[in-house]
């Protein structure tokens, strides 16, 4: 019982990507830099290489695009389950079923989670698998040798 009760540990996933190092700052640079935030961040940016800020940049913009078709598939979803009279007969399953009107809406309500989650399932799949780990720095927080993004308080 135990045994089934025990998580195997993550995977390490390896890039075959080059890490880049930033230039280490020196006093000089530091006495440098323009007390306006919107100069300084620049001069921060321009200390990194141009090919990972491009990288950066796609993968940051790749996020929003899920965002659209996660939105995109939950509207296709709702038309064809409303549409195509799919949700009336889900409801009078469970008007059959339920006696008592919340347990009526709680049936159609699980029945129609259920539909949604099974047609926007190859949608997570390929955010799970592919879009997660198309670069190489996005890596779980519990994952060994990654930094966790939490504050330091914590």
């Amino acid at each position: 019982m135990q045994a089934l009760l025990q998580v195997p540990p993550p995977t390490r996933r390896t890039s075959t990507r080059p890490q880049f190092r930033i230039r280490l700052v020196d006093d000089s640079w530091r006495a440098t830099l323009p007390r306006a935030a919107e100069a300084a961040t620049k001069a921060y940016l321009d200390r990194l290489p141009v090919d990972v800020v491009a990288r950066s940049n796609d993968y940051f913009e790749g996020g929003y695009w899920l965002l659209l078709w996660n939105f995109l598939l939950g509207l296709a979803i709702a038309l064809f389950l409303l549409a195509g009279r799919r949700a009336a007969h889900m409801r009078d399953w469970a008007a059959r079923v339920g006696r008592k009107p919340f347990l009526r809406d709680a049936l159609l309500g699980a029945l129609y989670a259920v539909a949604a989650w099974v047609l926007s399932l190859p949608l997570t799949i390929y955010q799970a698998t592919f879009a997660s780990t198309s670069t190489p720095w996005r890596r779980s927080a519990s994952a060994p040798g990654s930094r966790s993004s939490s504050p330091a308080w914590r």
